[in-house]
């Protein structure tokens, strides 16, 4: 069978249409074969736990690359709602911040134990990142040596592009690196996500983005009790793994980042 029109492009794959029912998730020659099998994996099992999550049938070489096949979702993305609604009712757009408050305390209301570490995926994030000074670095690997883990179902890439908006409610997509452990950095890495789309929206729209996560963080602690000094205490590992993806345009805000929360906690440890 060969795949049909592209659907959208991300970094890391394209998606064509299969057949009326399903999608072929082409991934870029670059990524490694095991990242795919993890995602196929991954998805399998938090499908399986009852999440709105796409079934996935498995992978599959189509033109010398991998892909994986999956459920096709009818839908947009949340992103492309909220645009059409910025310019005629921007009033509305909090809203969408405690769908996705919602979705996500519904993922943290589980543990699947046979998940990665997500520790373990931060600190790799944090020792890769090539932007970080070799200071930088060990002084934010002895932040997260301190940070509390978890056993949580994750899964760290959570924000709005990986959220389609169908008739049938809201799905999650994107599960590569789903894992377990302590819900606040995955809390803290929507948070950063989110903020950094800063980058590719006029600023009289910042305003609206600012409710947007306002209302996210607030709906998710009305549902699910979370620790505030904790989540702060987050954004410097979090923003550190990050620049291991060199994301051009976040990679000075997200070494801006670093070099302030360093500053912080030098600041906390001399005071104290």
């Amino acid at each position: 069978m060969k795949k049909g029109p592209l659907i959208g492009t991300g970094r890391t794959a394209e998606i064509y249409a299969w057949d009326d029912d399903r999608i072929l998730k082409l991934f870029m020659d670059w990524c490694p074969h095991s990242w795919i099998e993890r995602e196929e994996r991954l998805t399998r099992i938090v499908y399986e736990a009852g999440l709105p999550v796409p079934a996935v049938e498995g992978i599959i070489e189509v033109d010398g690359r991998t892909g994986i096949i999956f459920e096709r979702i009818e839908g947009r993305s949340m992103p492309d709602l909220i645009m059409d609604e910025m310019a005629s009712s921007p009033e509305g757009i909090p809203r969408y911040g405690e769908i996705l408050a919602e979705l996500h305390t519904s993922i943290h209301s589980l543990e699947i134990p046979d998940l990665p570490s997500l520790r373990d995926m931060i600190e790799h994030g944090i020792r890769n990142a090539k932007a970080l000074s070799e200071d930088s670095r060990l002084q934010t690997l002895q932040v997260l040596d301190q940070m509390q883990d978890g056993t949580t179902l994750c899964h760290y890439d959570f924000h709005p592009y990986n959220i389609i908006m169908s008739p049938r409610g809201p799905i999650i997509i994107d599960w590569m690196n789903a894992s377990r452990g302590n819900p606040h950095p995955d809390i803290a890495r929507t948070l950063l996500i989110s903020q950094g789309f800063q980058h590719s929206i006029p600023t009289n729209l910042h305003s609206t983005l600012r409710s947007f996560i306002d209302r996210y963080l607030a709906r998710y602690s009305e549902i699910r009790e979370i620790s505030l000094e904790e989540l702060k205490a987050w954004r410097l590992p979090i923003a550190a793994a990050r620049m291991n993806e060199d994301i051009p345009y976040e990679r000075e805000w997200l070494l801006s980042i670093v070099r302030e929360e360093l500053m912080r906690e030098s600041h906390s440890r001399n005071c104290c």
